[in-house]
């Protein structure tokens, strides 16, 4: 008899009364929307209570601009190169290496400076000559440097043969708050004809794959990395002096890889930095 009565109404135009278990559904529905409105409620005082603001984008790393030089020679000249380079943009950090032949026996007399502040210095391995430990093959760091014309200063006091190559390269968006980068470095004293490294990262990453080599014809660099800066003097076709090439490749959500392969058999060295974005 109620279902007739329902199913009149119905057809009357009259709106037919909710079944019992449609109406708990529907207290279900407003208690729960209830719910979300006071846990978003929340999180937003919590935010603002905190001047932070939840969800902050991370914007990630970009390169910017670079300078590089390369030199062959005896004397002062030789085992000094002064460049210059424009500081311009948002959380920068400038990033200087260098790969020499020598060192005129006065490893510890190196010194690198932007502007006469001395750099952060995070490589100190192996270049091509000198064996295990000699400490050629240098990486150094400046996180937000001063604005406008900045003078990078290499220099060794040695006046011996030498070769040097310098690469600065700037960086723009790369967060002022985290930690000392860590590096990982895959150096040997062979000969070989690749290096590759892996690198913890996430998605909002930059990797910087820095490589020190002493050819004149150069290898391929890996999947998915963009050339920055070559320092290389163009000298010796048969074998090449100590050259560095530097290349960047966006961060993985886990671990980036960087590599380079088919170089003559000599011996390379390569190094991989991840840089964090900025929030």
């Amino acid at each position: 008899m109620l279902y007739v009565t329902i199913k009149l109404g119905a057809e009357r135009g009259s709106k037919a009364w909710p079944s019992q278990g449609t109406r708990v559904a529907h207290r279900y529905r407003q208690i729960l929307f209830a719910a979300l409105v006071a846990w978003s409620t929340w999180l937003w005082s919590c935010s603002v209570g905190s001047g932070t603001t939840a969800l902050t984008p991370t914007t990630p790393p970009v390169f910017v601009s670079e300078t590089h030089s390369a030199t062959d020679g005896v004397g002062a000249d030789f085992n000094t190169s002064t460049l210059s380079l424009n500081i311009t943009g948002p959380n920068p950090l400038l990033l200087v290496a260098w790969h020499s032949e020598f060192d005129n026996n006065m490893p510890d007399s190196w010194n690198v400076t932007c502007n006469g502040v001395p750099g952060t210095e995070i490589v100190d391995t192996n270049g091509y000559t000198g064996g295990a430990g000699n400490r050629r093959f240098r990486i150094y760091y400046w996180r937000s440097p001063a604005p406008g014309k900045s003078t990078i200063v290499v220099s060794n006091p040695g006046k011996e043969p030498n070769e040097l190559a310098v690469s600065a390269v700037l960086f723009n968006h790369v967060s002022v708050n985290d930690p000392r980068p860590l590096p990982v470095l895959d150096v040997s004293t062979s000969d070989r004809t690749g290096e590759s490294e892996t690198i913890s990262t996430i998605a909002s990453d930059l990797v910087v794959h820095v490589i020190a080599d002493a050819f004149f014809t150069r290898g391929t660099l890996g999947r998915g990395e963009t050339s920055r800066s070559i320092a290389n003097d163009d000298k010796h076709t048969e074998d090449g002096d100590a050259s560095l090439w530097v290349s960047t490749k966006p961060g993985g959500p886990a671990r980036t890889n960087v590599s380079s392969s088919g170089w003559g058999r000599r011996v390379i060295n390569g190094v991989a930095i991840t840089l964090h974005g900025a929030s």
